[in-house]
């Protein structure tokens, strides 16, 4: 026998990486390169004899790993030293990875290292390794990747990336997180262990990537702290896998599991009247009824319940109405074409905006269960006589404290089950295991193992192959019990389940024809997850986002194309329904379709719970109603032009009746005085009183007139006005009542002062608040009217004060601006002029204030805009 020695120059070192937790080998492609010609002669357990020496001694952090390995190969000797280091940690921070290279030796002593041959062999193992590998100074910038990273951020060379960051190749939504990571472990020198990334790339949002990452901080050679350094394993595609496998199935598997049936919405009024707001179509085989017959009243439905039912019916519904709890029933109804069946009834209640209390359940059909139950009830008295006969086999299982294995009792039923008799496996459980099918074997011992060790329930499903009936499926259960003896003894029950797998394949055809139903059905119907995650939608949800099943499944709102604001909106709502447990109905949510049109929604979102795993999820029903909220908006439209045409016609007719009823009063009182005097000069001088009256009257109503021909527009139609000129205006309309009543005035008027407003109305607010200052003036003082104009703070004010009888602010303060309130029982006060005057100057964006004090007088101050 030889010692090789030839050509070991010329070998490379060859890279290896050991997983550690799966004990797998991964060899570099120039390994077999060290066994020369003898490579085609290497034995299949080479790999096996390795990992043997890498388990011969402890391995960790504190002790270089360093292995040596000797192998004889068609007469010749091979020695091979294996050097290495921890590439990656498991989430407890224990070892999972190593990687290293393997040099070949002529001697069990040859082996040295350069340092330059260290420099080669690390570079060659950077390059060599499936792992993206990164370096980063203290500002998390790049300073040094290997190949696989390179190829991931898309760079030909490795070296382009000195000098960049994450910042440079990923979106926030990963490159921050990872930025805070870094720098929290620079500042605490603490590593981060697989810790698990969602990677979304800058230049293509919809590439996303998963990434299991260790972190850990960078040292030079005198142990200061450069940087961070790391290890990332790309776990996309598991992810993937995972979630598919698992959700895709066990969707449909759920949402089946409540076809039969019909859902619901159910309305119970104050007045004792109820109905069903909504019916699904399945209402029709449970009751043999339409929708439509139950949607405003649930008579049809009454009539139909087995008189013997009636009572324990309406109880439960009492009950569950009076508590607010939820409503479960089992009845029966009487149906024309079925005959009798029995229902089982579930309701969430919740009470209404207007005291009405709504329910959201589901009926479905219980009937054969119910048959079932009454025929388990008659055989159950036969179940001993006839567990002999039963399609399976009872037994105990021994296992003692010297791990002896027995099975103290088996019944007859293993002949049919297993084709052999009982007294076979009384001191052997290795006759059985002869029937498991080979790739079932370890899995089976491993269960039984942990349910002995652990005394926990063993439940087991596996393949056996018989002598008569070939390859079956059976199913085991027993519950194991500690002894005193420290054996431990468990009970069990074996049994063929081939006709139930079948029936599984079944099921997977029917799930598919459930699938069909739900994309038949208008409304969108679908199920996230609470990350927001899509994990079924039927065809009427696709359709409306323009999108594929694969295109939607795994996604968020966000990625739909939903804006963000509402996606958080959404995804708000469905973690409340989830966290709650209760259902919530939604009345209207505005949103677009693919096309970019505005439609509305109403919807309902259920608590759901995913298949296996359990993980909390929402189901949403929603219905357009864009019709319907199209003719409500129309609706209010018309009832908003109503409104308006209303106003205007309430303000019209207020100048009408105060501005002409104040000129005519101002004529008729001229008259009256001209009629008494005798003096030639009073006469002339009170028929001009009478000329200004008679013009002022023809200007007002020229301003009525072209509020006439402008009724169409908006009372906001303004002019440039001077508010001192339309206050001398305002005086000459009262000037009779002002001569009769010897009003003296106090002015304080910016005469410059140019306001744009509605001329109608700043005459009607002026004319309406001198008169009556005039009007409810004291009879034991000297009437006195105060009138401010001035501008404030870039807005016009009008004051006007008087020392009249003033107003109980107190007892009339809140009801000063009603219409027909008045508060002196002068029998010309109408109660309508504040009314209109507010109204007036608010319509304009001004605003009103008073200040009064009975017996002292009041003021009122008007910010006209």
């Amino acid at each position: 026998m030889t010692l090789v020695s030839s050509h070991r120059k010329e070998i490379p070192k060859s890279a290896w990486i050991w997983d550690v937790s799966k004990n797998d080998l991964s060899l570099g492609l120039t390994f077999l390169k060290l066994f020369g010609e003898d490579a085609d002669l290497v034995p299949k357990n080479l790999k096996s004899e390795i990992l043997e020496a890498f388990c011969s001694a402890e391995i960790s952090e504190d002790i270089p790993f360093y292995r040596k390995t000797h192998h004889s190969i068609n007469d010749t000797e091979y020695f091979i030293e294996w050097v290495g280091e921890v590439i990656e940690r498991n989430s407890e921070g224990g070892i999972s990875k190593m990687a290293g290279y393997a040099e070949l030796g002529s001697s069990p002593d040859d082996f040295t290292l350069t340092l330059s041959e260290e420099a080669l062999f690390f570079s060659h193992l950077m390059d060599n390794i499936r792992e993206s590998v990164y370096f980063k100074d203290l500002e998390s910038r790049f300073i040094r990747i290997n190949k696989a990273c390179a190829d991931k951020f898309g760079l030909d060379d490795p070296s382009e990336i000195v000098g960049k960051s994450d910042f440079d190749f990923f979106e926030d939504e990963h490159a921050r997180p990872a930025f805070e990571d870094e720098q929290e472990i620079i500042k605490t020198e603490k590593p981060i262990f697989n810790k698990v990334e969602k990677e979304v790339f800058a230049d293509d949002t919809n590439k996303v990537k998963w990434a299991s990452t260790s972190k850990m901080p960078l040292y030079d050679g005198n142990g200061v702290l450069i940087g961070t350094y790391g290890i990332t394993r790309d776990i996309t595609e598991e992810q993937i896998a995972k979630q598919k496998l698992k959700e895709s199935d066990e969707m449909f598997q759920r949402l089946s599991e409540n076809v039969p049936g019909f859902f619901y919405q159910y309305k119970f009024n104050k007045d004792g009247a109820s109905c069903f707001p909504f019916a699904s179509e399945g209402i029709r085989a449970i009751y043999e009824l339409e929708p439509e017959d139950v949607k405003h009243d649930v008579s049809a439905i009454s009539e139909r319940i087995h008189p013997e039912d009636v009572k324990v019916f309406t109880d439960s519904l009492k009950n569950a109405l009076e508590s607010k709890a939820e409503w479960n029933c089992d009845f029966r109804v009487q149906l024309p074409i079925k005959g009798t069946r029995w229902l089982r009834g579930s309701a969430t209640l919740e009470t209404d905006k207007d005291e009405s209390i709504l329910g959201y359940g589901y009926i479905k059909d219980i009937t054969e269960e119910k048959e079932a139950d009454q025929k388990l009830k008659e055989r159950n008295n036969l179940f001993t006589k006839l567990s002999e006969q039963a399609p399976g086999f009872l037994y105990l299982h021994k296992v003692d404290a010297k791990e002896n294995v027995s099975f103290p009792f088996v019944s007859d039923g293993i002949r049919e089950v297993l084709e052999i008799e009982p007294g076979v496996l009384r001191n052997s459980i290795k006759p059985l295991l002869k029937l498991v099918h080979r790739d079932d074997v370890h899995r089976v011992m491993k269960s039984i193992s942990w349910s002995v060790k652990t005394q926990q329930e063993w439940s087991c499903e596996f393949r056996v192959e018989l002598p008569r009936k070939g390859l079956r499926w059976v199913r085991g259960k027993a519950n194991p019990e500690l002894e005193e003896d420290g054996s431990v003894l468990s009970s069990g029950f074996l049994s063929d389940i081939t006709r139930e797998k079948s029936i599984s394949e079944l099921n997977d055809l029917l799930r598919k024809q459930f699938e069909s139903v739900l994309d038949n059905v208008p409304n969108l119907i679908f199920v996230k997850d609470l990350d927001g995650k899509y994990l079924m939608a039927n065809k009427a949800t696709r359709e409306f986002f323009g999108l594929s099943k694969d295109e939607i499944i795994g996604k968020k709102d966000v990625d739909l194309g939903v804006p963000q604001q509402q996606a958080k909106g959404y995804h708000a709502a469905d973690v409340k329904v989830a966290r709650t447990g209760e259902t919530l109905f939604i009345p209207e949510i505005k949103s677009s379709d693919a096309s970019g049109n505005e439609v509305f929604h109403q919807t309902i979102k259920v608590p759901f719970q995913q298949v296996g795993s359990d993980e909390p999820a929402v189901l949403a029903v929603v219905t357009d109603i864009s019709q319907r909220k199209q003719k409500e908006l129309q609706l209010n439209e018309t009832l908003d032009i109503v409104g308006d045409q209303n106003k205007r016609l309430l303000n019209f007719a207020h100048i009408v009746s105060h501005n002409l009823r104040n000129h005519a009063g101002n004529i008729s009182m001229l008259l009256s005085l001209f009629d008494v005097e005798e003096s030639e000069e009073e006469k002339e001088e009170l028929m001009g009183y009478l000329k200004t009256a008679s013009e002022r009257l023809n200007v007002s109503i020229e301003d009525l007139n072209e509020i006439i021909d402008q009724q169409y527009k908006t009372e906001k139609d303004l002019k440039e006005l001077k508010p001192a000129e339309m206050i001398q205006k305002v005086k000459e309309i009262l000037i009779s009542d002002i001569l009769s009543y010897n009003i003296e005035f106090e002015e304080n008027i910016d005469e410059g002062l140019t306001i744009e407003y509605n001329p109608a109305y700043l005459e009607s607010i002026t004319l309406n608040l001198i008169s009556n200052a005039i009007k409810y003036r004291d009879p034991d003082k000297k009437p006195k009217v105060k009138i401010a104009v001035y501008e404030k703070n870039g807005h016009p004010y009008l004051e006007v004060s008087d020392n009249g009888l003033g107003i109980d602010l107190e007892r009339h303060g809140d009801k000063l601006f009603g219409m027909y309130k008045t508060f002196h029982g002068n029998e010309n006060s109408k109660g309508i002029g504040l009314f209109i005057t507010k109204n007036q100057i608010e319509s304009l964006g001004g605003s009103i204030k008073v200040d009064s004090t009975p017996g002292k007088g009041t003021t009122f101050k008007i910010r006209l805009k």
